[in-house]
This record gives C-alpha cells, structure tokens and sequence, in this order.
C-alpha cells in the first residue's frame, strides 16, 4: 500500500477515480444494513436501517476527496507510513459523519441516549466503522490499482540485434549503399543487407534524424551543422560530414541544431 495510490484514489478529482470511489461507498453503505454492526439505528425496519447507513457513506463520499487533498500531500512530504495516514484520514472523516448521525439519532424523539457516556460511546464507534470503512476500501483500491506496464526492450533493440556485438550500441549515423546500410557506431562500423525504411522502423523510438534520402545520424553523434551558401552539413563525432536535403531542414531547426 503507498501514499500515492491512496492519495489518487481518494484525492483525484478525475472522474474514473471519482466514480470508482463512490462505488466502493455505495457497496458498504449496501452491506452494513445486512450485517448491522454497533447496534444499528433500527435493526427491526431495514428500509430505516438501510437509509441510516447510506448517508452516512454518502457523507464520506461528499467530503472524502475534499480532505484527502489537503491531509495527503502532507503525509507524502512526512513520509508517514500508508497506515497511520488512513488512520488520521478515517478520523478526521468521522467526525462529520459523527455529528450527523447524533443528529440523525435525536430527530428520532425523546427515547434517544444522549448521555455524555452514550455520546462518548457513540463517537468512539463512529471513529471505528468509517476506519474499517475506509481502511477496507482502501485496501481493495490498492489491490485493484492498475499495476505498471512492464518495461520493453530498448528503443532500437531488434536493429542491434542485427549487428556483431563487438560495434557496441551507440550509433553515429547509417548510410545506404546500394541494398544494404553501412551502420557506424563509435566503434566501427558494418554493412548489413536492410533497407534504409526498415531499419528506421526497427529504430522507431532511438533518438536520431533522416538528413538525407540515403543518411540518417544519431543525436548523439551529431556534433553541428554547417550552412554554406544554401547547402546544409552535418558534422558526426567520427568525422564524416553528411549532406542535409532541404526537407530534412526544418526537423533539424526544431531540435535546435541550426
């Protein structure tokens, strides 16, 4: 359990999160009726019981995402462990619904407890069903967070696949020559029967410009660009200077090379 999925699941104002929540609420404001914990406010009227317990849920769904955007962000910048913050959390929620349910309770008539001990009593069982409330839900979000995607291979991995291993994987620049692309890394470099389009798609995602229908250089292996007259020069760290065509141009000028 961490504090921020907790923190996006009850603070996040976006609408899935929001929606999910109050699910979460309604199937305990459902179920507590049946199960009637704490001596429930009419054990012998389900309809009265059943409305007793859902507002206290709706309750929590009202103020649950207002509190937990301003009690999580604290907890993270603390660092307190997921479990005493659901604890605070669950307290600090209680004692609206508390207050609404001792409402509730002496709007029934006079036959309503409201000793000190009964309201002291009261409050502590409030304090108790919104943690196991909220603590349970909470645990179900965690349980059902979307996990990470798990990470693919690297950029560029199935054109490396390609090559002898002793060029290593930091490219310079690729040349076409004829059916095949000479490939120069930095520390040599290799022909291999392949298309110039084919290995620009296996290298989908490897960061890197066309600068010419038959060049393509690496970031990494682009040290400038020269303008003469009105031809365009890449200059690569192995020493080659490659020609830019000029509808390659304005890629250039927005990676901020010319």
């Amino acid at each position: 359990m961490t504090l921020y999925i907790l923190q996006e699941f009850w603070g996040s104002q976006e609408g899935r999160f929001r929606a999910r929540k109050f699910y979460f609420l309604l199937a305990s404001g459902l179920l507590l009726p049946t199960l009637m914990p704490f001596e429930s406010y009419n054990a012998d009227n389900f309809l009265v019981n059943l409305s007793y317990w859902l507002s206290h849920v709706l309750i929590l769904a009202g103020l649950s995402g207002f509190v937990a955007r301003r009690a999580f962000p604290r907890f993270v910048q603390q660092e307190t462990s997921p479990v005493w913050a659901l604890v605070q959390f669950s307290l600090t929620l209680s004692v609206p619904v508390y207050l609404i349910s001792v409402l509730y309770e002496l709007a029934a008539g006079p036959e309503a407890d409201d000793t000190v001990a009964a309201l002291l009593w009261w409050a502590f069982d409030t304090a108790l069903y919104t943690l196991i409330i909220v603590g349970g839900i909470s645990i179900a979000a965690v349980k059902f967070a979307a996990k990470p995607a798990a990470p693919g291979p690297p950029a560029g991995q199935r054109f490396f696949n390609r090559l002898s291993p002793s060029l290593g994987s930091e490219l310079v620049c690729l040349s076409m020559e004829d059916h095949y692309i000479r490939v120069h890394t930095q520390i040599g470099n290799e022909l291999i029967h392949l298309s110039m389009k084919d290995a620009l798609s296996e290298l989908d995602g490897y960061p890197g410009f066309q600068v010419h229908r038959s060049w393509w250089v690496s970031v990494s292996g682009l040290t400038h660009v020269n303008k003469e007259q009105r031809k365009y020069t890449a200059h690569l760290t192995n020493g080659l200077a490659v020609p830019i065509s000029r509808n390659h141009v304005e890629k250039l000028k927005e990676a901020g090379f010319l």
